[in-house]
Parts: C-alpha cells; structure tokens; sequence
C-alpha cells in the first residue's frame, strides 16, 4: 500500500470548500479497494486553528514551517490569500513542505500563494476567473490559461471552489486509476466529471441564466438525456408549446436556434466520454444521440 501523505496549507480567511472538497474527495478514495491510501492533514502558519472567510473553524494539526515529510501539498484559496502574499516572510515557511513535496497544487486563489513563491513562473496555471485581472497584474510571468476549471503543468492549478473537487478527482485518476476515480465522483453524486479544459462556467449554466422555468428544464432534459428524441416537434411537446413559438422562445432567450443547441451539447457530451472511457465511436455517438461513428468524427474534424 503506498502512502500519499497529503497536507492542506490552510491560513485564516480561508475558502472553507476549497479544504473540505478535495479531502472529501481524496478521503473516499481511501474506501475504495485500491494500492494508495491518502494520508490527509490541515497545516496552519502557526499549527493552531484557523477561521475560513465563512466562519468556519478548522483545527490544523501542524505548523507550516513543520509538517514534516509530504508527497502532495494543496494550497486553498480564500478571501485570506491577499493578505498573506503580503507576508512574504510567513509565506516562506511554506516552501520545506513545498520543497519536500512529489506533487503541488491550488484551489481557486490559492495559485496567488505559489505564483508568489515563484513556484508558477513560466507555467501555464489557472485560478478562479473572477481573479484573473489581478492575477495577472501581479504576475506577468506566468501563463495563466483562460476559462479552464483545472491545468496540470508540472504543478497543479484549479479555478474556483467546486473546480478544487474536479482536480481532485483527476488527482484520484492520476494516481489511483480511472476505475478508483470513477467510484468517488459516484459516490460524491456528480452529475458529471468535469475535464481540465472544460470551461469554468459551464454551457448548461451560462444557458439557464437568461433562461424561463420551462426552457431551463428543457435544457436540464437536453443535458441528461442527449441519447433521446431531440427534434424540434419533441422539444416543443414537451414544452407543451408550439413548434413555432417554442423555437421563437428558445431563440430568443439563448441566441441560437434549438437544433444547434442540441448538437452543441451532444458534441460537449461526446467529448466528455472520448476523455473519460475506452468505448469506440459507435458506442460514443450511440450514447450522445449523434447516429454513427462517421457522423462523430466529422463533427469532431469541425471543432479542429
């Protein structure tokens, strides 16, 4: 059984789900019958408890400057961080975890901490997206990726808050296996596992913000079911409007028509299968609702 002994650098004004998340994410892995166990701990800059920006408080069992041996640190963000990358000298006691680590990531903010180490400099990283104009500003040198819920260069860098459970996971595949990471996000009850260049506010949400309650179900139906009868007339059936006025609505509201929508999902979805299993083509197109292999493969030669 191989030990990754896992340490959460936490600090006060902390994002309390960037910590809880992927420990609870790395925690069921180690129910699952696999080789590796995860090993998990919270450090704190003076090992004592730290309060989140919500008012959480999280007992660390180690100081920063002390936490021993690790093999994967993962460094949160929070309302916090600005202060902390202001204390260059406390920051610093990080970097013997840092140093002694096999594998490094960030949760939302918490890349501001490691692009302040130099950790991040000419590595492509990402971060929430709403910090990516400060981000940038304080650290030209590094390639920070647009619109990207988790990137993998050498180090690990994810977007924000749900995206740390997302890299999580892609942490339980890279060291566990697909199968291990397959049980948790079962377990976790995930609608679906999101890939590192998927976009960190999905095209499902993006739809339903300028959506009605009816045309939003229609668009939770479209993303779970895109195997089903998609057309035009069963669309508006079960809208329980018009053809016409259906496809009126629709595109008013999301700005593109319901057949394109439809295939845009139905490709998002296949895209998502390609990654995440070894089913064929056939099998792929068959599940996504798209007719047939070769149907597939030029809707992906399009997207090239």
């Amino acid at each position: 059984m191989r030990t990754i002994r896992t340490i959460f650098a936490a600090y006060p004004g902390v994002q309390g789900l960037d910590i809880v998340g992927p420990w609870e994410a790395l925690r069921r892995a180690n129910d699952v019958n696999t080789g590796v166990k995860f090993e998990l701990c919270i450090a704190s800059p003076r090992g004592g408890p730290v309060t989140t920006s919500t008012g959480l408080r999280l007992d660390a069992t180690c100081p920063w400057g002390s936490p021993g041996e690790c093999d994967l640190v993962i460094v949160p963000g929070g309302a916090g961080v600005y202060d902390m990358i202001e204390h260059d000298g406390q920051l610093r006691e990080l970097l013997p975890a840092l140093e002694s680590a096999t594998m490094i990531a960030s949760v939302c903010t918490g890349a501001f901490i490691l692009a302040q180490l130099g950790l991040l400099e000419g590595r492509r990283a990402v971060t929430h997206w709403q910090a990516a104009e400060k981000f940038r500003a304080r650290f030209p040198a590094v390639n920070l990726v647009d619109d990207q819920v988790f990137c993998h260069d050498v180090v690990w860098t994810s977007a924000g808050v749900t995206a740390g459970m997302d890299m999580a996971l892609a942490l339980v595949e890279h060291l566990c296996g697909g199968a291990v990471a397959f049980d948790v996000s079962k377990w976790m009850v995930l609608p679906f596992r999101r890939a590192a260049k998927d976009k960190q506010i999905s095209g499902i949400l993006s739809s339903q913000e300028f959506a009605s309650d009816t045309i939003s179900e229609i668009l939770t139906f479209i993303e779970n079911n895109p195997q089903s009868r998609l057309d035009l007339e069963s669309l508006a059936q079960r809208s329980k409007m018009s053809q016409r006025n259906f496809s009126r609505v629709f595109q008013r509201r999301l700005g593109v028509s319901p057949g394109r929508y439809v295939q845009e999902r139905r490709l998002n979805h296949a895209k998502r299968l390609l990654h995440e299993t070894d089913w064929g083509l056939g099998e792929i197109a068959d599940k996504c609702g798209i007719g047939s292999a070769s149907s597939l493969r030029r809707l992906l030669a399009r997207c090239e």
